[in-house]
């Protein structure tokens, strides 16, 4: 069947939660069913991706959690070198294709069920180091990322050189792709 996912932030801001819930319940009007799980005081989720066998979420402290949508449970799929960042927004092309972008211009990449890796964006001679905001993976090796302060750079070969696409002035939330040559920005 289909799921709902919802996470949530509780308390003073440092603790996350999920919950997976039927939509069939939730049209029915009742919930008997929803699996939860708690992430205690290490981890908030910013950003969730589907895939096919995996849901991904990815938030405070580093962490990018893998959770397998048929047993519920998760792994933490990042090195322990990493978990000073928060991460911001995930996109995935597939189970073994992901991107994450957070803070300080980071993105780390997993291609074809590697370890993730650190990438930095380099445009100007320099690397980027706004926060990064919003990720779309269109293949493996045609990107998208916004940025809090409004631009949007794109690669067309893994990251090895971007390009800025456009400057909108405003915090680039998140990316949608509708169609081959549709992608809503929020």
């Amino acid at each position: 069947g289909y799921y709902l996912y919802i996470t949530i932030q509780e308390g003073s801001g440092n603790q996350g939660h999920l919950y997976i819930v039927p939509i069939s319940e939730v049209i029915a009007g009742f919930i008997t069913s929803s699996v939860y799980t708690t992430f205690g005081n290490v981890f908030v989720p910013y950003g969730l991706a589907l895939t096919t066998n995996y849901t991904w979420l990815v938030g405070t402290n580093g962490y990018v959690i893998k959770l397998n949508k048929n047993s519920h449970t998760y792994t933490s799929e990042v090195s322990t070198s990493l978990f000073t960042n928060r991460w911001n927004a995930i996109s995935a092309l597939d189970d073994t294709n992901v991107l994450v972008v957070g803070q300080n211009g980071l993105l780390m990449r997993k291609v074809n069920n590697s370890a993730f890796t650190l990438k930095s964006i380099i445009y100007n001679g320099g690397a980027l180091t706004v926060e990064l905001t919003s990720v779309l993976m269109k293949s493996k090796t045609e990107w998208l990322v916004g940025t809090i302060t409004g631009e949007l750079y794109a690669t067309i070969n893994s990251g090895n050189t971007w390009f800025l696409v456009a400057d909108y002035n405003t915090c680039i939330a998140d990316m949608y792709q509708a169609s081959k040559n549709v992608i809503y920005l929020v």
